[in-house]
């Protein structure tokens, strides 16, 4: 993963085997993977940890260990991590494997975490990269909403939208949530909400002034330079614009 403009997270990193508590499909293809955490484990919200695979040790690299982002509050008794499930040897491991079998956590790493100041929040998220945002989100929900808090979130369909329902039924006037699609043809009636990519012109639409929040972009390589570039052409600074992309996702 890599970071720009991050925070400055507290180091307690630690290496720990932790059982495999629930699995379940949060979206189509998406797995939510509920772990045990370890014993003295802490972390701030928007950090990821490394997870690693045993029986794929033989392997090494990034075969048997990936970073993965916390979608859970550090208030929270469980890590969750949620992946979309592709063909390859470390995520179809974990598919197959079953409840109570153990997995690898190292961390907590990153500094993507939320600036200790008073401006409003906009998040910018793209299909999995909503992760650690939704960590974020329950973290300032359980600590009573400090900040408003504006996400935006792209994905290609409805079905393929992780925690989609959880976050529609989170009801604070401090959290605004604005999901869009890109992949729904015309004449479909069924979705009402934004359409497209995450534009300046949508953004705009549902920030009175953006010059004022922080934007915290999360998703693929394309998608976080593009959605940047927008923020850019709103006038917003760059410095008040913090990202991170996953680039073990590049194609």
């Amino acid at each position: 993963m890599i970071q720009e403009n991050a925070s400055q997270a507290p180091s307690n990193r630690i290496r720990a085997s932790v059982k495999i508590i629930e699995k379940k499909e949060i979206a189509e293809g998406t797995l939510g993977l509920y772990l045990e955490k370890p014993n003295g484990f802490t972390y701030c919200a928007g950090q990821y940890v490394l997870l690693h695979v045993p029986q794929l040790s033989e392997k090494g690299g990034r075969e048997a260990t990936h970073p993965m982002s916390l979608a859970s509050a550090p208030y929270q008794d469980y890590l969750l991590i949620s992946m979309r499930v592709s063909q390859s040897d470390f995520k179809q491991t974990i598919n197959n494997m079953a409840v109570g079998e153990e997995l690898v956590v190292d961390g907590p790493i990153g500094n993507f975490i939320l600036n200790n100041d008073n401006h409003p929040i906009v998040f910018l998220a793209g299909g999995i990269g909503i992760a650690p945002f939704l960590g974020m989100i329950l973290d300032q929900q359980n600590n009573g909403w400090p900040r408003p808090i504006t996400l935006f979130y792209g994905n290609k369909t409805p079905q393929n939208t992780a925690f989609l329902e959880l976050l529609r039924g989170i009801k604070s006037d401090k959290f605004l949530f604005i999901p869009t699609m890109s992949q729904l043809s015309d004449d479909d009636k069924t979705w009402a909400g934004e359409r497209g990519r995450i534009t300046a012109s949508m953004v705009s639409k549902y920030v009175k002034d953006v010059m004022v929040p922080i934007y915290y972009i999360v998703g693929l390589p394309e998608m976080v330079k593009a959605t940047k570039e927008e923020m850019l052409k709103l006038g917003v600074k760059s410095e008040n614009i913090k990202i991170e992309f996953f680039t073990g996702y590049t194609k």
